[in-house]
C-alpha cells in the first residue's frame, strides 16, 4: 500500500524539522498535516507502517542525517529504501534527540 501523498510531504517536512531542531535546539517542532499538528515521531511511526519505496531524495537526506549506527540498523538493510526503514530510522533519530534534549535540561 503506497503512502498517501500528504504523508510523503509530511515525512519530508518531518526530516527538515528534525534537522533544524537538531542544529538550533529549542522547543520540539510539530509537523502540520491537514491543519493538525503531529510530532516528528508520530509522522515517522505512520510512514513506517508502509513497505513502499521512498523517493531517492528522501533516502539521501536520511543518510546525511543518520549516524553510522542508525544507517546500518535501518537504511543499509533490505527495507532501507522503503518508508518502513526510513520511518524507523527517523523515529530512532527523533528518540535520540529527545533523550539528548532531556539531559540538557
Amino acid at each position: 500500500m503506497p503512502v498517501p501523498r500528504k504523508f510523503v510531504a509530511a515525512f519530508r517536512n518531518a526530516i527538515v524539522a528534525y534537522a533544524n531542531w537538531r542544529s538550533t535546539g529549542g522547543l520540539e517542532p510539530r509537523v502540520n498535516v491537514d491543519r493538525q499538528n503531529y510530532s516528528i515521531g508520530a509522522v515517522a511511526d505512520y510512514v513506517a507502517t508502509h513497505d513502499s519505496d521512498m523517493p531517492e531524495e528522501i533516502y539521501a537526506e536520511l543518510c546525511t542525517l543518520a549516524t553510522p549506527v542508525l544507517q546500518a540498523q535501518h537504511l543499509e538493510t533490505p527495507l532501507g529504501k522503503t518508508f518502513k526503514g526510513g520511518g524507523r530510522c527517523l523515529r530512532a533519530m527523533f528518540d535520540e534527540l529527545v533523550e539528548h534534549c532531556a539531559k540538557q535540561d
